[in-house]
């Protein structure tokens, strides 16, 4: 447990949580407006270009589509590679070998996509030295659990063959990364694997959890505590659940957080990764991801949490209120990146 949960905000942060949630929310509220998977999508967009105004230059950005046998009968997940600046282009006499970040982006499985984290990935990229993929995953309510888990086996089973088609390999190690329902989608991906539930010749030595949804049941106390006034409030999650899950989906047998991890560690043919959390004072989420960094160290498996009292949810898709504090994540992911391809 962190010995201080929470401190201040930054002034900007909080001017700008004052004014979204006494402002700006009465005002569409009194227009009529209610939620929907158009709008929902609208604000994170409109969240992020708004304050993440910067990226570096990659050195590629390759557009291409996961590579699936004739007889799949599953989605082919449309990817986006961005190739940072110190990394090798693709060669066609030999694949490279380089360092990959699979990073699945967040939005409560409703929201957010490969286009509205451009600049995110692009940071991420430029800072771990990692050729970074980025999935155009499924979302509900569209398409609802377990499709967007599905695209995430499918990606994990047929990554090696796509990065080959573009000139790149791996060498069979891979870092998975998400925050929010991105974090979830790594946290279930991540056990999925470990139970050898996915047929894949990679194993994945590095997990990131960023501010990650863990337990569908919201029952953890910051959940009430900072359910309200701080971006993502608790009756929004209930209603990304609703919408994510059917009627008859298990939420706690679904949830990442209940897992007996010492027993699916004890059974695994293999290694637990080792896991980075990076969790926030102001996330309704806080608690769970805490409690998550727990039971990973209390069943053997090597995990460090990081984290940022003075944060709300999402603030990396916030950078211009909080620089100072979105520059800490990358280079907390560079610190445990490097040595990669030597555990």
């Amino acid at each position: 447990m962190p010995e201080n949960l929470k401190q201040p905000m930054p002034a900007a942060m909080q001017a700008y949580l004052t004014q979204l949630h006494q402002v700006i929310v009465p005002y569409l509220l009194a227009q009529g407006v209610t939620p929907n998977a158009i709008n929902a999508r609208e604000a994170l967009a409109n969240l992020t270009t708004a304050f993440v105004t910067d990226a570096p230059n990659m050195a590629k950005i390759i557009d291409t589509v996961l590579v699936t046998p004739s007889n799949f009968r599953g989605y082919n997940v449309p990817l986006r590679l961005f190739v940072p600046s110190n990394c090798p282009l693709p060669n066609e006499q030999a694949a490279a070998d380089v360092p990959v970040m699979v990073y699945f982006h967040g939005g409560g499985g409703m929201t957010g996509s490969v286009t509205v984290y451009d600049k995110l990935y692009k940071k991420l990229a430029e800072a771990t030295g990692c050729v970074v993929v980025a999935p155009e995953y499924r979302l509900a309510p569209e398409n609802r659990y377990p499709a967007a888990i599905d695209d995430a086996h499918a990606i994990l089973t047929y990554l090696t063959a796509t990065l080959q088609q573009v000139g790149y390999a791996c060498n069979g190690k891979l870092i998975i990364a998400g925050d929010s329902g991105g974090g979830a989608i790594t946290a279930t991906l991540v056990q999925d694997w470990l139970a050898n539930r996915v047929n894949t010749d990679l194993a994945i030595t590095h997990q990131i959890l960023i501010y990650a949804s863990l337990d569908y049941t919201m029952s953890q106390p910051s959940i009430e505590e900072n359910g309200t006034g701080y971006l993502l409030e608790s009756s929004k999650i209930r209603w990304y659940f609703d919408n994510y899950f059917s009627a008859y989906d298990d939420r706690e047998l679904s949830s990442p957080f209940w897992t007996d991890m010492a027993t699916l560690l004890h059974h695994s043919p293999y290694q637990a990764p080792k896991t980075l959390h990076l969790t926030a004072g102001y996330c309704p989420l806080r608690d769970e991801d805490i409690g998550y960094h727990d039971v990973l160290q209390a069943a053997g498996a090597p995990s460090q949490l990081i984290h940022f009292a003075d944060m709300p949810h999402a603030f990396l898709n916030m950078e211009n209120l909080c620089p100072d504090q979105c520059k800490q994540p990358v280079s907390y992911t560079h610190l445990t990146l490097p040595t990669i391809y030597s555990v």
